[in-house]
């Protein structure tokens, strides 16, 4: 990826971000803006993780676009990153006291002025849900939840980058365990946004791209099987390397016991194999592919000491 164009899309993406995030939280919020001032006021309301992810990889998708950045890695590595910058950034919930949950007795509970007067100024609109929290009592930190969460989700990633199959699949597995996280963590928080009295919008929009990302993510593993990536992004189709390796190997082991009955079957169980799977990755492979025929050559130039038990051999290549 070329970093004077990634500039472009980081400049783009981080803008849009805001600004997105701000149009979902004006989108979902519990009382409506009087006017376009009080909208672009952020301080009346907030902004939503979730517009700033949406908002981020739309519009910085359309940059990489426009700059021809591949955007399948690029989203990949993006993915990772947001990872830090939601695992970090969920500790400026701590600083305005915000973003926690309701009641809980365990040992790292939360209580505070602020928490305190949050919930006693809501507590008609909680009811309303169904829900009852105490204000006197401790609450579920859920923003350290949603902190650990991300960074684990972090390390997990990082560690699986050498072992991707193909390139966006890091993309899909943050949106994975990104929105696992989210759906049963935004279960506890008592400020949501809500689509309905019953229904939480990060919940639902969590439970549509986790669905959509697992469909996609089993669509890819299958259709790149027994392929891996390399460090430069390309394609290196192990299943590929193992059947021309494992045909050339009985094929030598024929030759070394000076077995000339059993050099045509071998010959043309290798040249088979060849014939099917060389073809069909020639333009990928091609410098591996003239190791191989060259091993080819030297098979058939052998078998020619073995004239009388090949003179009628076709030649799967013809």
């Amino acid at each position: 990826i070329n970093s004077d164009r990634l500039i472009d899309v980081i400049l783009v993406g981080a803008v849009m971000a805001i600004v997105c995030a701000r149009i979902y939280y004006i989108v979902f919020a519990p009382f409506k803006y009087e006017s376009i001032w009080q909208m672009i006021d952020i301080r009346q309301g907030g902004i939503a993780i979730y517009g700033a992810v949406i908002g981020a990889f739309v519009f910085g998708g359309l940059m990489a676009k426009i700059r021809r950045i591949p955007i399948l890695p690029l989203f990949d590595l993006v993915g990772i990153c947001f990872l830090i910058g939601q695992g970090v950034g969920r500790w400026g919930n701590f600083v305005n006291q915000e973003a926690f949950g309701s009641n809980t007795t365990l040992p790292w509970g939360m209580y505070s002025e602020g928490t305190y007067n949050y919930l006693l100024s809501v507590q008609a609109t909680l009811a309303a849900e169904g829900v009852t929290v105490n204000p006197t009592q401790p609450v579920h930190p859920t923003f350290l939840y949603e902190s650990i969460w991300c960074l684990v989700g972090f390390v997990l990633l990082a560690s699986h980058i050498k072992k991707r199959r193909f390139n966006g699949e890091l993309f899909l597995l943050y949106i994975i365990w990104y929105g696992l996280g989210r759906y049963w963590i935004e279960g506890l928080r008592t400020d949501a946004l809500m689509v309905t009295s019953t229904l939480r919008t990060s919940q639902l929009v969590a439970l549509v791209s986790v669905a959509t990302a697992v469909v996609l993510l089993v669509a890819g593993l299958q259709r790149f099987k027994g392929a891996q990536l390399m460090g430069n992004g390309r394609l290196r189709h192990t299943q590929h390397l193992s059947d021309i390796t494992h045909a050339h190997l009985r094929f030598k082991q024929q030759i070394q016991n000076f077995d000339a009955r059993g050099v045509p079957e071998y010959f043309e169980q290798f040249c088979k194999i060849e014939q099917d799977l060389v073809i069909r990755h020639l333009f990928l492979h091609f410098g591996y592919n003239v190791f191989v025929y060259m091993h080819i050559f030297a098979a058939f130039v052998l078998a020619q000491f073995h004239k009388k038990h090949i003179l009628s051999y076709e030649h799967p290549f013809n």
